[in-house]
């Protein structure tokens, strides 16, 4: 593997972590398709990983139409990875109180963006 892909798997498991163990056990959508994804978890008990994947699916054949082709073909590697990376990263409550849960999981997401970005 290239150390591109290394860092965007190590990104995207950054994200996956913060999601499965700040966000979803402390019942907060911070926004976007994982947000999206937690509410539907917590309205119809949909795994997030699956709604994530879903969802991903549909803003890629909307990236289809509107962006460049290279674009696209870079959004379909972390489409696949991150909802694989949500459905083997376990669900684990590692801090009670929501507040301080979403500000570490938004660090850790923040880094884990910054990473995928680069």
């Amino acid at each position: 593997m290239t150390g591109k892909v290394v860092l965007m798997l190590i990104a995207l498991e950054l994200i996956a972590l913060s999601i499965n163990m700040f966000y979803e056990p402390s019942k907060v959508a911070a926004g976007g398709a994982t947000g999206i994804a937690i509410l539907l978890y917590e309205a119809v008990d949909v795994p997030t990983s699956f709604s994530v994947f879903g969802i991903n699916i549909v803003m890629l054949v909307i990236s289809y139409f509107y962006l460049e082709r290279m674009t696209t073909v870079k959004l379909i590697f972390g489409s696949f990875v991150l909802p694989l990376f949500l459905l083997i990263t376990p669900v684990i409550n590692l801090i009670p109180h929501p507040f301080t849960s979403v500000i570490i999981g938004s660090i850790i997401f923040g880094i884990g963006l910054a990473i995928l970005y680069r």
